[in-house]
């Protein structure tokens, strides 16, 4: 089964960075990939921002774990686990360096709003919305 890390990183307003994944599936998500062989979960999370947006962050404590299970024949199930991240300044968000390889855009996306970028409700709204005190 895959294990995934991602990172919940705010802003000043307390909305969320999302970023456009690029790769066999393409689409909008919370930053992070999969965890490597034997690699710790938080490192796993601390190296994807790196790859994905050019950032040196450090993850915070796991916010939630998720279970998906496979949605077409074939497909495996995967758990993904979410960390806290840090809550980036205008200058950080400046500073991001997409990776061609991993993504091509980002965002900055109200927990209550996630069908706006094309997000499937669960994944945005349940785990950041708890974060974030149920407040956008």
């Amino acid at each position: 089964m895959p294990l995934i890390a991602r990172v919940l990183l705010t802003d000043e307003r307390r909305r969320i960075l999302i970023v456009h994944a690029t790769g066999r599936r393409p689409r909008w998500g919370l930053p992070g990939g999969i965890i490597g062989p034997c690699e710790p979960p938080r490192t796993a999370a601390e190296r994807e921002i790196r790859e994905e947006l050019g950032l040196d962050i450090t993850a915070g404590a796991l916010l939630a774990q998720e279970w998906v299970p496979p949605h077409t024949p074939g497909r495996r199930a995967r758990m993904t686990l979410y960390f806290t991240g840090p809550q980036l300044s205008e200058t950080e968000t400046a500073r991001i360096s997409l990776q061609p390889e991993e993504a091509d855009d980002h965002a900055w996306a109200w927990a209550t709003q996630p069908a706006r970028h094309g997000l499937q409700p669960r994944r945005l709204e349940v785990r950041p919305r708890s974060f974030l005190g149920g407040r956008p």
